[in-house]
């Protein structure tokens, strides 16, 4: 999981990594001591109740290979992040492509890198998605709603 925050006195953006370990933090470390990012770039490691944080930040990545049906962007768009997550998983039924987030393809690593200049070179961009994104998570996938929809598919093929 990566989050990115826009400060007045940050120039421009402070990038924190969590849950990275072994070899790809080893390699990541590298490449933040080789480009002097050692004051940008921010290892965290696990951190608990990381959703209490959220709002510190503005941008939520989720360049996965793989994913599920990911809680972390519901958390995120109930914060109100703007969102760029991979074209995989259950991660599409939750983000539209550029109406409430970006969605990538995680085999074009330079999809990403365009998607945050993008995204940072119009920061209007970053708050839209983010509201857009969080009306979204509140009304269609609240508990009572997912449970609602869940009722809805095992009563219609019981039938």
């Amino acid at each position: 999981m990566i989050m990115m925050s826009r400060r007045s006195d940050i120039s421009p953006f402070e990038l924190r990594l969590r849950d990275l370990d072994g070899e790809e933090r080893d390699e990541l470390t590298r490449l933040v001591q080789l480009h002097n990012l050692e004051s940008k770039v921010h290892f965290t490691g696990y951190v608990p109740e990381a959703r209490s944080f959220l709002n510190a930040f503005d941008i939520f990545l989720m360049p996965s290979w793989k994913e599920g049906f990911p809680y972390g962007i519901l958390e995120a768009g109930a914060a109100g992040l703007a969102v760029v997550a991979s074209t995989v998983g259950g991660i599409p039924e939750i983000i539209e492509h550029e109406k409430t987030g970006y969605l990538i393809d995680p085999a074009k690593p330079s999809t990403l890198s365009d998607t945050l200049i993008a995204l940072i070179t119009h920061p209007q961009r970053i708050h839209d998605y983010g509201a857009t994104l969080h009306t979204r998570v509140t009304t269609s996938f609240r508990i009572e709603t997912m449970r609602e929809h869940t009722y809805m598919l095992y009563f219609s093929l019981h039938e």
